[in-house]
């Protein structure tokens, strides 16, 4: 139907690039701040408890550094006037709760011991979208009121180094297109061996994406998205949608040789490789929706950022490709590169050997994919076993994985808040802006005088933590003062003014809780912080129940959630797979064996992203310093991915050899002459993957970095050794019952198309 309404697909998909070209360039600047929040965990629970409890301390705090090249700032009257005058315009917008400047009567520590730098205190409330925004005109003000002067003036927190983190994004998003783009091109020519056929992925995967960005617009008017997540979309966008291109051209290339009609090429092209397009697609997608049973937004926005793009490449492939087939028809193949005479030969020789019927005899004097898999038919024991060996001691390290949060702070030396933040760290302590939170409240409901001799015990007890440089707590108020920790001297602390701002931030709105903030001595995403937050929340005060939050607590809240649920994602995705590819395959043993040899392959490439990130074997050669831990939720991530993936190439493999299978009826036949005619494809694909997604080793935010390797790691291991090995040695171990399934099952699977 599509070839005989191509005109009329033609015009729509015009339509969709100009309209969605419009949506590419402006849905950036709708995307949020990344929100590592995970539902109903400690950490969301005592954020929303701060919230109504202690509303002076916001959603957010954020603090403002000011350093002078002078010091003396305790006494540099020019520098108070100034820093007192940016606490006052900040307090005024309206995004703020509260400012505490360095100069006030009861702050001791927030000016630095070398008497260089001052610290202001701002919190933020609003989402995140809100305090992205104010973040950047917060600066604004600290520039306009710094300006012609010698002092240097940085905001930073989250809400600062998350607008930094994301331009940092942006820059790698576009090094990686850059690079790995112009690769896929050569690729595709090398291919292909023609300039117009060379092009046409390139312009249905940027088409699939355009597509994608209009639905991405929309869907950010009801949804928080981030930049990681569009980019990681738009890679992995990439990658399928020149892949997928990628088969149906070749295919539809191997039937005009074969002198097909274009209408007849155009058609069987679908049937086959448009098929196998839909198929390696869907399981992509449930691969990715397993992502949705952690409970975190990181866990929803990714998978439904992703599955819009590779859907929208999906739908690509299948309308605009066949439209664009049928108007180029031979035209395909028109501006071949001119290659000497005997390379010439060489290539038209092949590409005979590619269409012809290879026995098992002749396929080791045929192409390289013929020759290996029936070199490892003719022996599929001696071949498997090492190849198997190979994938599980490449898996090993997993069994050591620790699961962290690298900020990425290391990526922001050049910015005004990696700058603040690297200023505080040294004159303040790396945790001065993002302090673990801990509401203690008295379960009596009151804070009488046992709850608050409780609260000073536990506050005592975390301060003489070597982990921990300071504690603030509303026992340290009523130590300073004769009454003491009573419930007496707490009331006429709050009813003194020069008290009462710091008594009603430090007690809650009920009168039941009290704040308690501790500094630790370790950066905020260290493994030193994220185990302080577990120790904290291991004690049991008496008369307190506590709850623990902040930064750190989020992330050690995300590293549990994933290694609670890797289990029921993997789980989940190989049972839902194996059903998909039970009706694609007709068969039990084939969708067995793919899931099985699916997870060992992607088990060995997160094993060894691992070995490089976290043991640190790569630091030297990948330009990063290892945080000693894997971000905590890159193995569950690239576990989806990376299976949806590596069954795109398991598809495109069995189906042709299935095709074959039911041609001939003889399988020594049928593995060579399909590994023959798709080794081709699956080579180029992989090789396209790997460009695109390893560009991202050379990304500035480590996350990235981790994520391009194990993806481009991912691709070749599955490339290689298990669709050149594993898939043709399992083929010959069980013969003709790769095809075996049970009578009463095959009776209620849905009726199959023709082949051909």
């Amino acid at each position: 139907m599509i070839v005989r309404w191509r005109v009329l697909v033609l015009a729509v998909w015009a339509l969709i690039i100009a309209f969605g070209g419009v949506s590419f360039l402006i849905v950036e600047e709708e995307l949020g701040l990344p929100d590592y929040v995970i539902y109903n965990s400690e950490s969301a629970q005592t954020e929303q408890l701060m919230h109504s409890e202690f509303p002076q301390f916001g959603n957010e705090q954020d603090a403002i550094v000011i350093t002078s090249p002078r010091g003396g700032v305790d006494t540099d009257a020019v520098l108070r006037e100034r820093t007192e005058r940016i606490a006052e315009a900040v307090g005024r917008d309206a995004t703020v709760t509260n400012v505490i400047g360095p100069y006030t009567d009861l702050t001791t520590d927030q000016i630095s011991s070398d008497n260089t730098s001052t610290l202001t205190l701002v919190a933020l409330n609003g989402d995140a979208q809100e305090r992205s925004k104010v973040a950047d005109r917060l600066q604004g003000i600290v520039d306009t009121y710094l300006g012609g002067t010698d002092y240097r003036g940085y905001l930073t927190g989250q809400s600062p180094l998350n607008n930094a983190l994301t331009e940092v994004e942006k820059k790698d998003q576009e090094t990686a297109e850059i690079i790995g783009l112009p690769i896929a091109f050569l690729v595709l020519l090398l291919t292909l061996r023609s300039l117009v056929a060379s092009l046409i992925p390139l312009l249905a995967a940027v088409s699939g994406i355009v597509l994608s960005s209009t639905v991405i617009l929309a869907l950010t008017t009801v949804m928080n998205l981030d930049t990681f997540a569009l980019v990681v979309a738009t890679v992995l966008g990439l990658g399928v949608g020149i892949d997928y291109a990628l088969f149906v051209v070749s295919r539809f290339q191997e039937e005009l040789a074969r002198g097909r009609p274009v209408p007849d090429a155009v058609t069987t092209s679908m049937r086959t490789s448009g098929r196998t397009v839909l198929t390696a697609g869907f399981i992509v997608i449930i691969a990715l929706g397993s992502l949705l049973i952690m409970r975190g937004h990181l866990f929803v926005e990714l998978p439904v950022v992703s599955t819009i793009v590779v859907l929208s490449s999906m739908i690509a492939s299948v309308t605009l490709l066949p439209a664009l087939l049928a108007t180029l028809g031979h035209r395909v193949n028109a501006l071949r590169p001119r290659l000497p005479e005997p390379i010439a030969r060489r290539l038209a020789a092949r590409r005979a050997q590619e269409t012809a019927p290879v026995s098992f005899d002749d396929a080791l004097h045929t192409g390289i994919w013929a020759r290996v898999s029936s070199a490892v038919m003719r022996r599929p024991i001696l071949a498997t076993v090492p190849a198997l060996l190979a994938l599980l001691l490449c898996a090993a390290p997993l069994l050591g994985i620790r699961l962290g949060l690298d900020l990425g702070l290391s990526s922001l030396n050049d910015t005004k808040p990696g700058i603040g933040q690297h200023t505080i760290s040294q004159q303040f302590g790396a945790g001065a802006v993002s302090p673990v939170q801990i509401a203690a409240c008295a379960k009596s409901g009151t804070l009488d005088d046992q709850a608050i001799a409780a609260v000073g015990q536990f506050t005592d007890s975390v301060d003489q933590d070597r982990r921990v440089v300071s504690t603030t707590s509303i026992v340290r108020l009523l130590d300073e003062t004769p009454g003491g920790r009573t419930q007496a001297n707490l009331r006429e602390l709050s009813d003194q003014p020069g008290f009462s701002q710091f008594t009603g931030a430090l007690v809650g709105e009920s009168g039941s809780c009290a704040y308690i903030s501790a500094q630790p001595a370790s950066p905020v995403d260290s493994q030193e912080t994220l185990q302080l937050v577990d120790d904290l929340r291991a004690m049991n005060p008496p008369l307190l129940d506590l709850n623990i939050g902040g930064m750190s607590a989020q992330y050690r809240d995300m590293a549990g959630e994933t290694a609670a649920k890797l289990g029921i994602v993997v789980a989940v995705v190989v049972v839902l797979s194996f059903i998909y590819l039970v009706i694609a395959f007709r068969s039990i043993v084939l969708p067995l064996k793919a899931t099985l040899l699916n997870v060992l392959a992607t088990a060995a490439s997160i094993g060894v992203t691992v070995a490089v990130f976290q043991f640190g074997w790569g630091e030297n050669i990948f330009d990063f310093e290892s945080a000693g831990s894997l971000q905590a939720f890159l193995p569950v991530a690239l576990f989806a991915i990376l299976f949806g993936l590596s069954m795109d190439y398991e598809v495109l493999i069995v189906s042709r050899i299935r095709e074959q299978y039911l041609k001939t009826g003889n399988l020594k036949t049928a593995v060579p002459q399909a590994m023959q005619s798709s080794g081709k494809q699956v080579t180029a694909a992989a090789a396209i993957m790997a460009a695109v997604f390893g560009s991202l080793v050379l990304a500035d935010v480590l996350e990235l970095k981790q994520l391009g390797f194990g993806l481009a790691l991912a691709v070749l291991l599955d490339a290689t050794i298990v669709r050149m090995v594993l898939v043709p040695g399992a083929m010959m171990f069980f013969g003709d019952g790769n095809w075996w399934i049970p009578k009463w099952l095959e009776k209620r699977l849905p009726a199959e198309r023709a082949h051909g």
